[in-house]
């Protein structure tokens, strides 16, 4: 048994996720500390897969130091030397839901720090011990839980009792995510969960014959090909960690460079496992569930894997089968032509009739079809000169790929409702759902269709704005004009570095900056310069650079003129939005708000912690951080 220490006190994420890069390679450095024999490259993957988890440094760093055995056995503790080892207190229940592990090898008690905050600054608070008793945690549970749900009634009651049991006594942080989750909404609502239910399909049930996979995707050679080039979610990736890690018994490490290389994509991962395979030993390993958001490409790809075979004998077969017919249809003489396109070796299986019997083989039917239906027209005349006739619904079914034929099939539908003229019909805007509202004064469209179940506004057909008007809310076309303004302003505003290109800026001091790098630059020309020397003040006839200057009105320049310059560049690319008024122009508010921050970041200066300078004694009696 190794008898290394034991990690100390593990640090939990902060309440709002990192969003970039930067963010996540700090985690990284975290968890570095615990977790000495991983690679930085494993590691950031390991974080990326748990992205959504609050709790994410905590779950890496058990799942990298569960399969390390770094953990010490109970009749280990009093060894010499381990007699000094700080213990810490965790529940046998949270120690086996992340390790897997039927008991826990820490028995003494301390108290962890933990940190909080935001990306820029980490704040540390103490977290204290629950309070709360056994016997009164049902009534507690109970309490809290209908407090939730009459505070947020749309919200998924699993999530909520969760959520206060992971948080047993913990008051401030309840409150504190509650108030969170009223402002951004980011909670776990039962319609979520109705519509994730939706999404566990065939694909997920393993149990598609090959006719039925070759209705959804007719050629998916072509399709997953195209699908390797195109960037994943982190939903997406989480699945594959798993699923490799589940199956294929290299070691982890390698395991995440094979993953890396391919950059998640699970069907070249698996291609390559299947070269290591005939040596990988055969280790009996704890499985990891599947995550619970169901991620449809994903099984899409792990079903075309586990069916590649069966899908070539099987066309095949069918290839061979058809070449014995055309051989016989030609030697008896009954091969027919199309009479649009003229092809003259078909057989009556490749052929569709229309009300009046014209034949026609399946590719003119359907390449009409989809260019009607790009012309967003709904008939489907047939070809012959003198009839009048239209295709069936039925023989479009046949020739149109199942997705192409929904789309058909909802257009008609949502025709014909419209020439019912029914009273106070309204339709969901973003899918075909429809429904009878006679109560005028409800604003609320509700769709109950399960893969939409979005609620948007009667009058404007947008997403639900209550309380704000329509003419208060802005629409699509204003927010991409209000953006690219807003983004050309703010790399006017900031300053890069030409030896590292980190961005920086200034609200006070001299022209004269110097970046962490060491690199020093003019804040004006913006160029990269020796020291003073640079600077009118300093003798240099040649410049036009004073060393000091009103970084007020100069940033109040910057901006103006790059919000005109950016408006000016929008309209060229986009002349159709040439006329309209934002309802929130950043010009107009360039003055007072730029002001605003100023003052502010001048009074209240933020201060950062960096957790690779804080020092951590785990040999003591107990956690010291200073």
């Amino acid at each position: 048994m190794d008898s290394r220490s034991p990690i100390p006190a593990i640090p939990a994420i902060p309440a709002i996720p990192p969003t970039t890069y930067q963010n996540l390679m700090n985690d990284v450095t975290v968890v570095k500390k615990y977790v000495h024999d991983r690679t930085d490259e494993e590691i950031f993957a390991y974080l990326e897969a748990h992205y959504n988890d609050f709790n994410r440094i905590e779950r890496v760093v058990h799942e990298l130091v569960g399969r390390n055995d770094i953990f010490i056995e109970e009749n280990e503790i009093d060894k010499e030397e381990n007699h000094k080892l700080e213990q810490i207190d965790l529940n046998n229940e949270q120690v086996q839901r992340l390790l897997g592990i039927k008991q826990c090898c820490w028995t003494q008690s301390c108290t962890c720090w933990t940190p909080r905050g935001n990306n820029g600054a980490l704040p540390l608070i103490r977290r204290e011990n629950s309070s709360i008793s056994d016997e009164n945690y049902k009534s507690y549970h109970d309490e809290q839980l209908k407090t939730l749900m009459e505070i947020l009634p749309d919200g998924d009651s699993s999530f909520f009792s969760n959520f206060i049991r992971m948080n047993r006594g913990n008051e401030t942080f309840i409150n504190e995510s509650v108030n969170l989750w009223l402002q951004k909404g980011n909670y776990k609502r039962r319609v979520e969960i109705q519509s994730e239910g939706v999404k566990k399909n065939r694909f997920v049930e393993g149990n598609m014959s090959v006719e039925e996979f070759l209705d959804i995707f007719p050629d998916p050679e072509t399709f997953f090909d195209k699908a390797r080039n195109t960037d994943v979610n982190k939903n997406y990736k989480h699945h594959v960690l798993i699923y490799t890690s589940n199956n294929y018994s290299l070691c982890d490490s390698y395991l995440v460079q094979i993953i890396l290389k391919h950059k998640y994509r699970l069907i070249p991962v698996v291609e390559e496992m299947k070269c290591y395979e005939p040596a990988m030993k055969r280790i009996k390993k704890e499985l990891r569930e599947m995550p619970k958001e169901i991620d449809e490409l994903f099984y899409q790809e792990l079903t075309y894997l586990k069916l590649i075979d069966e899908i070539k004998g099987y066309r095949q077969r069918k290839d061979e089968e058809k070449r014995k017919r055309l051989e016989e249809a030609k030697s008896n003489g009954t091969l027919m032509t199309c009479e649009c396109c003229f092809e003259e070796e078909l057989l009556l299986d490749d052929m569709l009739p229309c009300p009046k019997d014209h034949l026609f083989c399946k590719i003119c039917i359907c390449r009409q079809a989809e260019i009607n239906i790009g012309a967003n027209k709904l008939q489907f005349p047939c070809f012959n000169g003198y009839c009048k006739e239209d295709f069936s619904m039925t023989v479009l079914q046949k020739c149109l790929k199942p997705n192409v034929f929904s789309i058909i099939l909802r257009k008609v539908q949502e025709e014909e409702i419209r020439r019912a003229q029914i009273a106070d019909l309204e339709s969901c805007p973003f899918c075909s759902f429809s429904a009878i509202m006679p109560d005028p004064n409800d604003k609320v469209f509700k769709c109950l269709n399960p893969e939409c179940l979005k609620s948007s506004c009667r009058l404007c057909k947008e997403l639900n704005h209550v309380p704000l008007r329509c003419n208060e809310v802005e629409k699509k076309p204003e927010v991409d004009m209000r953006t690219f303004i807003e983004n050309k302003m703010s790399d006017a505003l900031m300053r890069t570095c030409p030896k590292c290109k980190c961005r920086l800026i200034k609200y006070e001091g001299c022209n004269r900056m110097t970046c962490t790098c060491g690199q020093m630059m003019c804040y004006l020309c913006r160029q990269p310069i020796d020291g003073y020397s640079h600077f009118e003040s300093f003798g240099n006839s040649n410049s036009k650079c004073p060393i000091t200057s009103n970084v007020f009105d100069l940033h109040q320049k910057e901006l103006k003129s790059s919000a005109e310059a950016a408006r000016r560049e929008y309209i060229r690319l986009h002349p159709e939005v040439a006329s309209m008024e934002l309802k929130h122009d950043p010009i107009k508010h360039i003055s007072n708000e730029h002001r605003l921050n100023l003052t502010k970041m001048t009074e209240f200066p933020v201060r950062r912690f960096d957790f690779t300078k804080i020092p951590i004694d785990s040999r003591g009696k107990a956690t010291c951080i200073s």
